[in-house]
């Protein structure tokens, strides 16, 4: 999948930065390589149509990340959106948010 995503032109020249950066899918719209095909079928899924509190899913931001034989596991982490809020007075305040739903894929 991973080499179908680098070969489909959708990277940058820098092939290390592309699998650096986020990306973002619309559902509905026509997969580009089989991650996309991958993350079109996980919008589909009933049990995540369910889920959302009456809204309806638009895409989905994914990413890749590289995990060679010798590396140290991965940390758990969650997902956020972090936005610094400066109010009137100048003072400033940080509100995060979290997803509703996400998903993980592993390839190997």
């Amino acid at each position: 999948a991973v080499a179908a995503y680098l070969e489909a032109g959708s990277v940058d020249d820098d092939i290390a930065s592309s699998l650096c950066s986020t990306n973002w899918v619309a559902f509905g719209s026509v997969p580009q390589h089989p991650i996309e095909e991958a993350i079109a079928e996980v919008g589909r899924l009933p049990a995540l149509q369910c889920r959302i509190s009456g809204e309806q899913l638009v895409g989905a931001e994914w990413w890749l990340q590289e995990q060679a034989d010798g590396d140290l596991p991965k940390e758990l982490h969650t997902d956020k959106d972090v936005e610094l809020i400066t109010e009137a007075d100048g003072t400033s305040h940080c509100v995060v948010s979290h997803p509703e739903v996400s998903s993980v894929i592993y390839l190997g």
